[in-house]
């Protein structure tokens, strides 16, 4: 990102305090807009598109590696801690999706003024996503 260049930018700012952050710090600051453009209409109403703090919602873990990488990753069922409601209610509903076309923006929330204006850190599209089509990987621990 260009921003990176100027350290002193608002946005360099907030990506450096959101790296030397803790895993719970870093939780309250990740901000997700997600939205289904193409597929089941109860699929698109679902997906509302508005910011909003995953980790505060989901299932997060970060890892930082300085001058190497960040893995972040969320269990979109909830990690089971809903009485297995949303494990049931995302089965059903990716058994009947054949199609589907999604838009995700990830940013960082802004809580100090030194660190605005908010800028996006990725945005992606992807397009014709069949489930049926999908392996999911298998841990090391499986």
């Amino acid at each position: 990102a260009p921003w990176l260049r100027d350290e002193s930018s608002p946005q360099a700012r907030l990506w450096n305090r959101f790296l030397q952050a803790d895993a719970e710090e870093r939780r309250s600051k990740l901000k997700v807009i997600f939205c289904v453009e193409s597929g089941p209409w109860v699929v698109r109403k679902l997906a509302i598109k508005k910011p909003t703090l995953v980790g505060k919602k989901l299932s997060m873990d970060s890892k930082y590696v300085p001058d190497d990488y960040i893995e972040i990753t969320m269990d979109v069922t909830n990690g089971g801690q809903g009485g297995g409601y949303e494990e049931m209610v995302t089965g059903m509903v990716l058994k009947h999706v054949k199609n589907i076309g999604a838009c995700i923006c990830c940013l960082l929330e802004a809580t100090e003024e030194d660190e605005l204006p908010e800028t996006a850190l990725f945005a992606g599209q992807v397009s014709h996503v069949d489930f049926d089509k999908m392996i999911a990987p298998v841990s090391a621990g499986d």
